[in-house]
């Protein structure tokens, strides 16, 4: 007999995207204790947010370590479902994060969710100024046969079937498709592997990537079309949080991502001895994309927790 409670799940990011950019951009971040209390914050806000009288939802972390490290036990020993281990020729990240810590040799498709200025889903743009898609795709397929594609998740398997598409389109064999969560939704051809799995009998309210609770965080969010630097944040407003996290917020759950995205940047402000530009983020955001980028990042953040 199984209870009827839905996971909400959520990938423990935000550490790994602020040390990368950290060490590119000069700053100093808090040690991995700070986040760690901090993941705990948002999974109690989490909580308070999604949980009704009628409804029960559990929020389960999933640690990047975690991840990551089966992601590479799975793309090093990929086999199909008679047990024959692959060969390939390239393997091909989707995700930033876990493509980085894979220990085979790996190249990126930089491809990003985009959204309109008023936050409506219209499609997939790729990352910043590089190239097409479909021409990423033909320079990936340049003088191989076969490649392994890796990403974080999996939810209905749309992007990485166009991807597939792409590459086959190019006569390049897709041998395997390795994620860390996969969330069924229905079947799915034999060659995707997953590090963690939920079906049917651990019913999926949402996944979320811990970063895109994060104002200036690398990667969080979703692009905004037209802009190469412009993100807007899953906690922009009540809409995009309901549409994109499933939560329905009365506002304070996005004042607690507002304070807690200030209370970061505050300490990397006060551990490197000077103030975050908007010239120093990676991603900017959307609220903030008419600014100067010699603006202070958290007294811009602080005027939106107050607006």
């Amino acid at each position: 007999m199984h209870s009827h409670h839905k996971y909400y799940v959520v990938t423990e990011d935000l550490h790994t995207v602020m040390a990368q950019w950290a060490e590119e951009s000069g700053f100093v971040i808090p040690d991995e204790n700070y986040f760690d209390h901090n993941h705990l914050h948002l999974r109690q806000h989490l909580e308070t947010a999604l949980n009704t009288p009628t409804n029960t939802v559990l929020v389960e972390s999933l640690p990047y370590e975690m991840i990551s490290e089966k992601l590479n036990i799975n793309a090093l020993n990929f086999v199909d479902r008679h047990g024959n281990l692959f060969g390939y020729d390239k393997v091909v990240s989707l995700d930033h994060i876990y493509g980085t810590a894979l220990p085979c040799r790996h190249e990126m498709l930089e491809i990003s969710r985009v959204v309109n200025e008023e936050g409506e889903d219209i499609g997939y743009t790729p990352r910043g100024n590089y190239k097409s898609i479909e021409e990423q795709v033909a320079i990936l397929s340049q003088g191989i046969e076969s490649v392994l594609l890796v990403d974080d998740g999996l939810w209905t398997g749309k992007t990485v079937e166009h991807i597939i598409n792409l590459f086959n389109s190019n006569k390049i064999e897709v041998v395997g498709v390795v994620v860390g969560v996969r969330i069924n939704k229905g079947e799915l051809p034999f060659l995707y592997k997953a590090v963690e799995t939920y079906d049917r009998f651990r019913p999926v309210l949402d996944w979320v990537c811990e970063r895109d609770f994060f104002f200036g965080a690398p990667y969080g969010g979703r692009s905004v079309a037209g802009y190469t630097r412009i993100g807007m944040y899953y906690p922009s407003n009540s809409v995009t949080l309901s549409n994109w996290a499933s939560v329905n917020d009365d506002g304070a759950f996005r004042q607690f991502c507002l304070q807690a995205s200030i209370d970061l940047f505050r300490r990397i402000e006060k551990l490197s001895s000077k103030p975050v530009l908007l010239g120093d983020l990676a991603r900017v955001p959307y609220e903030m994309m008419m600014r100067s980028e010699s603006e202070e990042f958290v007294p811009l953040l602080q005027a939106v927790l107050e607006y």
